[in-house]
C-alpha cells in the first residue's frame, strides 16, 4: 500500500513503501507513474502530480509529490539547493559496536565504479571518476544489549546522494543498514551468529526509513511545514525487540509548523492557510506483489 500522509494546495506526500520505484515509468507496474495514474483515477485533479526528488526503491518512508508544475518548480528547487530537512532512520548492524548518543558528520566523495556500483573514492584528486561531494550528520539513537552490533540511527541528510547512507555508513562506522545486500563493511560479523528471526528480517526488508521532510511553503506566507513518516510495522517492532526508543511521530507519524508538532485529527485539516490534511490512513492503490504488512512474530 501506498498511503497519502499530508495534502494540501501545492503538494502530496506519500509514504513509500519498500518496492516502489520513485524514478517514474510506465513500463514498470511498480512505479510511481503507476501510482500517479491510480490517484488521477480516484481524484481527477485538475493536474497530473509530478516527482520533485527520488528515494531507493528498498528505501521506505516520505516523498514529496508536486500538485501542478508551478510546485514542481519551487519543491524541485528547494531540493536543488538543499533547503528540504531530511531526516532518516536505520537500524545498523556491524562488528564494532557503536556507542548510544554518539554523533558526528560523514563527509566523503560518491562515485561510479565501471560496473555502475556506487562507492566511496577515497582519492579524488588522483581519482579519473566523476565524483560528487556527500554529507551528512548522524545520531546512535542507541544500541541493543539484547543483540549486540545492533544500533539505530537517526541521520541527517545534507546532500542527496544516490546510496549516499548506503555506502557512508559502511566506510566511515564501519556497520552496514540491516538487510542491504549491497554495501558492507570489509570486515563483517555473519548474521549467521544471530538469532534466527533476525536473519530472516535482513532477509526480505532494508531498514533504512525516510522518517521526516521539512519544506517551506512560500504562500500566503512563508512556513515550514514537517511531515513525520509512520515506520513500517516491522521497523517498529524490532526496535520493540531489540530495546530501541522512538519518539512517538516516528512511529505514528505527524504534522509539524514551523518546528511545532499539530494536534492532527487523521481527515481533518491542520493549516487553514495552505489547506492542509493530515490523511495517514488514506491509501489510494495497493502496490501490487508487495508484501502486506503485519505482525513479524518478533519476540520482545
Amino acid at each position: 500500500m501506498a498511503p497519502i500522509l499530508y495534502e494540501d494546495r501545492a503538494m502530496l506526500v506519500i509514504n513509500k513503501p519498500s518496492g516502489l520505484v520513485a524514478q517514474s515509468s510506465d513500463n514498470d507496474p511498480h512505479s510511481i507513474a503507476h501510482w500517479i495514474d491510480y490517484y488521477e483515477q480516484a481524484v481527477q485533479p485538475p493536474e497530473r502530480p509530478r516527482t520533485v526528488h527520488r528515494l531507493d526503491r528498498v528505501t521506505t518512508g516520505a516523498m514529496v509529490l508536486a500538485k501542478n508544475l508551478n510546485s514542481a518548480s519551487t519543491l524541485s528547487l528547494q531540493f536543488k539547493q538543499r533547503l528540504v530537512k531530511k531526516t532518516y532512520l536505520a537500524i545498523a548492524y556491524g562488528p564494532a559496536p557503536l556507542r548510544s548518543s554518539q554523533m558526528g558528520t560523514l563527509e566523503s566523495n560518491i562515485s561510479l565504479d565501471p560496473d555502475g556500483r556506487v562507492k566511496i573514492d577515497s582519492n579524488p584528486p588522483l581519482s579519473d571518476a566523476k565524483t560528487t561531494e556527500a554529507r551528512a550528520a548522524y545520531e546512535v539513537v542507541a544500541t541493543s544489549e539484547k543483540y549486540p552490533g545492533l544500533s539505530l540511527l537517526r541521520l541527517d541528510l545534507k546532500t542527496g546522494v544516490k546510496h549516499q547512507l548506503r555506502v557512508q555508513l559502511p566506510w566511515h562506522l564501519k556497520v552496514s543498514i540491516l538487510g542491504d545486500p549491497l554495501h558492507k563493511p570489509p570486515e563483517t560479523v555473519p548474521l549467521g551468529t544471530q538469532p534466527a528471526f533476525l536473519q530472516k528480517l535482513a532477509a526480505r526488508h532494508v531498514f533504512l526509513h525516510s522518517s521526516y521532510l521539512e519544506i517551506t511553503r512560500y504562500h500566503p506566507k512563508a512556513t515550514r511545514i514537517g511531515i513525520s513518516a509512520p515506520i513500517p510495522h516491522v521497523f517498529a517492532e524490532l526496535c520493540d525487540a531489540a530495546g530501541f526508543p522512538l519518539a512517538t511521530h516516528e512511529r505514528h507519524g505527524g504534522v509539524f509548523e514551523n518546528g511545532r508538532l499539530l494536534d492532527a485529527i487523521p481527515g481533518h485539516r491542520v493549516s487553514a492557510a495552505y489547506h492542509g490534511t493530515w490523511l495517514p490512513f488514506w491509501t489510494v492503490c495497493p502496490l501490487d506483489g508487495s508484501e502486506a504488512e503485519g505482525h513479524t512474530g518478533l519476540e520482545a
